[in-house]
């Protein structure tokens, strides 16, 4: 059998495979299955019996454990099936169907972070309790202006040229 949430004996073994603690794990597993329960009108026990079938992840605590693990550790789907022993076809739909039931929790909970601001003020209140904010941008190369204050914009000293940044 492949890796399962029930193979983790230790805190640090947890941390390693999701970044998250034990004790985070369990808080946010309780409002996983609640969301999970919320989209599907009942929980993936109740629907393997429902069903009759048995699922991949008989529980939304596996399910949980897959989507984060996959989310830490980066790689093709068909390494995540093998890891997991199971087909690529089966990781892609159960990575897609994790990853809509915990972007849900998140939102539900309001634990996502904002992402768009149709304005500077609505961002200025958003951020206006934090002490620190770090931009991740990307800079590509544009051609050099010939007007000296249009150069002295877009010039870039880490990459010695003129480039945009974006957000």
């Amino acid at each position: 059998m492949g890796l399962s949430f029930s193979k983790i004996k230790t805190d640090k073994e947890l941390r390693a495979s999701t970044s998250l603690s034990t004790t985070k794990f369990n808080q946010l597993s309780v409002l996983f299955s609640s969301t999970y329960c919320k989209i599907y009108g009942v929980s993936i026990q109740e629907s393997q019996a429902n069903l009759a079938k048995e699922f991949v992840f008989n529980s939304s605590i596996e399910l949980l454990f897959f989507t984060l693990f996959g989310l830490k550790n980066p790689t093709v789907l068909s390494v995540l099936g093998l890891i997991f022993e199971i087909p690529q076809s089966t990781a892609d739909y159960n990575f897609t169907k994790g990853l809509k039931i915990l972007h849900q929790c998140l939102v539900d909970n309001g634990y996502m972070p904002a992402r768009q601001f149709e304005n500077e003020a609505e961002f200025l209140t958003y951020f206006q309790s934090e002490n620190k904010l770090i931009l991740d941008v990307t800079e590509f190369k544009v051609e050099q202006p010939s007007n000296n204050e249009k150069q002295k914009e877009v010039y870039s000293g880490k990459k010695n040229g003129c480039t945009n940044k974006c957000i």
